[in-house]
């Protein structure tokens, strides 16, 4: 497997990877819908489609598939043979749009509220947040002040939540509490921009087997990040990479990636690409 081999093709803007159950589902966001990837035939089957949104983050939960939709602060749930239902409205809580979705152990949800300073006589990059959803709905703002949160991963002992802060070029970690508050929040890397790019934009997370990987939106690169917060190895990808996730125990790792730019009507030339993670290099 190298960088180049394209998994499926002929999306939108795509998003939000999930490798679930020996395949691959992802949010196709300015197309509005959840898709399943059979990775071995490349095809494309459209799960469900969101009316009058799109769909931001995606997690599973068991057999219950969560969908958050951007603008109108819902969260959703999807199963087989039930279809999407609403599962919680953060609407009275969220700041900004909701993205980024990832599940723990016991099935709460951390959000991502990217926030837009709706609330503030003076805009402030600052003003995204992590909301906490447990098992019955109910919301909670478990962290607060973060630069455009765009990517979430949990350690695989849950005890760490990783949050990609897309307007500051960093990746932070916050220490998760049994009840799932968040304190001992700290810089886990400080992304250095790529050789050809002015300033890294992290976006998606995603652990492989023992290290933390992350997409480069305006650096057009995924990186794999040690447990020291440095990057050890970088790959170029084409496009702006906007989420990844680890095929484990493959060691491969597959990357979303859409043209730069607003979508003009009619094309679809988003792609989901894979690599061995033993391939890709530093520099």
């Amino acid at each position: 497997m190298t960088a180049s081999d394209v998994v499926v093709e002929g999306l939108v803007e795509p998003g939000s990877l999930v490798w679930h159950r020996d395949a691959l589902w992802l949010a196709d966001r300015s197309d509005r819908r959840v898709v399943r990837v059979d990775p071995e035939l490349g095809e494309l089957v459209t799960v469900t489609w969101l009316v009058g949104d799109q769909p931001g983050g995606l997690a599973w939960f068991g057999d219950r598939l969560f969908v958050t939709a951007r603008s109108s602060h819902l969260v959703l749930t999807w199963m087989a043979g039930e279809g999407l239902r609403q599962f919680a409205d953060l609407s009275a809580v969220a700041a900004g749009p909701i993205g980024a979705l990832v599940s723990d152990s016991v099935g709460r949800l951390f959000v991502a509220d990217e926030g837009a300073a709706v609330h503030r006589s003076v805009p402030s990059r600052d003003a995204g947040r992590i909301l906490c959803l447990d098992s019955d709905g109910q919301v909670s703002v478990v962290a607060d002040e973060l630069e455009t949160p765009s990517g979430l991963a949990l350690s695989a002992d849950g005890a760490v939540l990783y949050v990609a802060e897309r307007s500051a070029g960093r990746i932070s970690a916050f220490s998760v509490a049994r009840d799932a508050t968040l304190h001992d929040r700290r810089t886990f890397a400080e992304l250095p921009p790529a050789e050809w790019a002015s300033a890294a934009a992290p976006t998606g997370l995603c652990f492989d087997a023992d290290d933390l990987w992350c997409a480069d939106a305006i650096g057009g690169r995924i990186v794999r990040i040690g447990t020291d917060g440095r990057v050890s190895q970088e790959c170029p990808v084409e496009g702006e990479p906007t989420s990844c996730c680890a095929v484990d125990p493959t060691g491969v790792v597959l990357v979303a990636t859409a043209p730069p730019g607003p979508a003009p009507a009619g094309r679809r030339d988003g792609r989901v690409l894979a690599f061995s993670s033993e391939a890709a290099s530093l520099g």
